[in-house]
C-alpha cells in the first residue's frame, strides 16, 4: 500500500531534452563553436568548442559581449551581423576573419539564426561557426595560380591557347593575334591545328607533348613557319581536360637555314650543285637503278681550252666563261636531269631514264648547245666546248665512286681522241 503522500519521480524524458543542461550537452558534443545571445546581444552559453578557441573557461565568458572578446574592428562587424539577424528575423550568413588568442587570423563561415518564443517575438541569437580557413587558403591560392597564369598568358612574348578536346580554341593571348593577324573573336571561331596521330598518343598518355614546324597562312593571306608545342591537362581524375598550345613564329630561322643549306649544297660562283649534293643524287639514283632496274646516264664534261682562256684574258674571264657554260647546260637539260659543279673546269651530269642510243643523242645535245652558245669576250666572242665522258647506268651500277672514275676515264678518252 502506498502511503498518503507520493514519491518523487524522476523527470521525463521530455523535461530532459528540454532542459537548459541537456541542451548544453548537446552543445558540448559538437565540433564547431556555436553561441546563444540574449536581445542585449549578450552571451547566455555557449559550447565547449566555443569556450576552447577563446581559450577560457565557459563561465568566463557568459554575460559578455563581441567587443569583450575581439578587437575593435573585428567586433564591430560581428556585431552589425548581429543586429541585422536581430533586426530583420532573418538568419544571416556571412564570411569573416577571426582573430585567435595567438595572434592568428582564421576564416570562418558564421549563421545566425534568430530565436523566437510561442508569440513569434525574437528574444536572442544563435550563432554557428565553420573553421573554412583551409578551403579559403585554397581559394586563394587557386586564384594567384590562375592570376599568376593570366599574367604569363597574356603577356607572353609567344603565341599561347587553350585548345578544347574538340579540337577548338577556348582562350587565346595577345601574342597569337599577332601571330595569325585574327582577332580574338575570329580566332575562338575556328579550329586550333592539331595533329591528329600526336594528339591521339598524348590522349593514350604515351607522351607528354609534342612538337610540329607547321606552315600557316595568316589573315592577310601571308604564309609563316610556326612552331607549334602541344601538351595535355588532366584533371586530378587524370581525365583529359584541354590542350595549351604555344605557337612561335620561326620563318626566320627557317629562312637561315634555307639559305645555309642552299650555300652548303651549292657551288658558290656557278649556282649549281656541289660536288658533295651532286653525290648525294648519284647514290640515290644508283640504288634505283639496283632496285627498280631504272636507267640513267652520268655525263663529265672537262673544258676545252679553258686554261689559254685564263691565262690570255685574266681569272675574271675564266671565272664569266665557267658562269656561262653553267647557263648553258642548265638550260639544256630536262627539269629533272641533275646538273652540277665537280671542280675546276669540270662538270657533271646525271640524267634519269636514258640508255642506249639516247644517251650518245643526249651528249651530242649537250655538245651541240654548248658549241652553239658563244660567250662575249671584249668586243668579241668565243666559242665553248668541251669533252664529255658518258656512263651508263642501269641494274649492275656499282658505286657512285666507280661511276665517276669510269665517266672520268671516258671524258680522258674522248680528249684524246679530239672529241
Amino acid at each position: 500500500m502506498s502511503s498518503g503522500g507520493s514519491d518523487p519521480q524522476p523527470p521525463s524524458e521530455e523535461a530532459r531534452r528540454g532542459s537548459r543542461s541537456y541542451l548544453q550537452d548537446v552543445l558540448d558534443c559538437l565540433s564547431v563553436p556555436i553561441s546563444v545571445k540574449d536581445a542585449d546581444y549578450r552571451f547566455v552559453t555557449l559550447n565547449r568548442e566555443y569556450a576552447r578557441l577563446q581559450e577560457s573557461e565557459r563561465e568566463q565568458l557568459v554575460g559578455k559581449t563581441v567587443f569583450d572578446l575581439f578587437p575593435g574592428e573585428f567586433a564591430q562587424a560581428f556585431d552589425r551581423d548581429d543586429r541585422r539577424a536581430m533586426e530583420t528575423g532573418t538568419a544571416v550568413r556571412t564570411e569573416r576573419e577571426v582573430p585567435q588568442p595567438d595572434g592568428s587570423i582564421r576564416v570562418y563561415q558564421h549563421v545566425r539564426a534568430p530565436l523566437r518564443d510561442a508569440t513569434g517575438r525574437v528574444y536572442g541569437l544563435v550563432g554557428i561557426g565553420t573553421d573554412i580557413t583551409p578551403q579559403r587558403r585554397e581559394a586563394d591560392a587557386l586564384y594567384e595560380a590562375n592570376e599568376r597564369f593570366e599574367q604569363v598568358f597574356q603577356n607572353a612574348a609567344i603565341g599561347m591557347a587553350v585548345v578544347g578536346l574538340d579540337g577548338h580554341f577556348v582562350k587565346v593571348n595577345r601574342a597569337l593575334c599577332g601571330l595569325t593577324g585574327h582577332d580574338e573573336t575570329e580566332l575562338l571561331a575556328q579550329a586550333f591545328p592539331l595533329h591528329s596521330d600526336d594528339t591521339a598518343r598524348l590522349l593514350a598518355g604515351e607522351i607528354s607533348s609534342y612538337d610540329r614546324e607547321q606552315r600557316y597562312i595568316r589573315a592577310d593571306a601571308a604564309a609563316v613557319w610556326v612552331l607549334v608545342s602541344v601538351s595535355l591537362v588532366r584533371t586530378a581524375q587524370d581525365e583529359p581536360s584541354q590542350y595549351i598550345a604555344q605557337m612561335q613564329d620561326i620563318s626566320e630561322r627557317r629562312q637561315r637555314e634555307a639559305r645555309l643549306r642552299e650555300r652548303a649544297e651549292h657551288d658558290a660562283l656557278t649556282g649549281l650543285h656541289n660536288r658533295a649534293r651532286f653525290e648525294e643524287e648519284l647514290e640515290q639514283q644508283l640504288a634505283r637503278c639496283r632496285r627498280y632496274g631504272e636507267r640513267a646516264v652520268l655525263l663529265l664534261l672537262d673544258l676545252n681550252g679553258f686554261k689559254q682562256l685564263n691565262d690570255e684574258h685574266g681569272h675574271q674571264t675564266g671565272d664569266d666563261a665557267l658562269r656561262h657554260v653553267a647557263r648553258t647546260l642548265s638550260a639544256s637539260v630536262r627539269d629533272s636531269d641533275i646538273v652540277a659543279r665537280w671542280g675546276g673546269d669540270e662538270f657533271v651530269i646525271l640524267a634519269a631514264h636514258l640508255g642506249g642510243s639516247e644517251a650518245h643523242t643526249f651528249v651530242a645535245h649537250i655538245a651541240a648547245r654548248l658549241e652553239q652558245s658563244p660567250m662575249s669576250i671584249g668586243a668579241g666572242s668565243t666559242a665553248v666546248s668541251a669533252s664529255i665522258g658518258l656512263v651508263e647506268l642501269g641494274d649492275n651500277a656499282a658505286t657512285a665512286e666507280a661511276a665517276l672514275a669510269a665517266a672520268d676515264a671516258s671524258m680522258y678518252a674522248a680528249k684524246r681522241s679530239g672529241r
